[in-house]
């Protein structure tokens, strides 16, 4: 039970040392979720709007 025990703490401090890794390689890319995530929004926005676009252009061409 006790070995179980050490085998967990030892996964959890690995998992937690590449969480912390993952976080300064975020900073580092100057990574911000919020800002990111209003991209995605507005590039699936414009995708929607260019599709619309393209079909009333080819609406014309048929």
């Amino acid at each position: 039970m006790a070995g179980q025990s050490a085998s967990d703490e030892h996964e959890k401090g690995k998992l937690e040392e590449e969480f912390r890794n993952i976080e300064v390689d975020l900073e580092r890319l100057h990574f911000d979720e919020q800002s990111e995530a209003q991209k995605s929004e507005k590039l699936q926005k414009l995708h929607v709007e260019k599709q619309k676009l393209t079909d009333a252009v080819g609406s014309f061409e048929a």
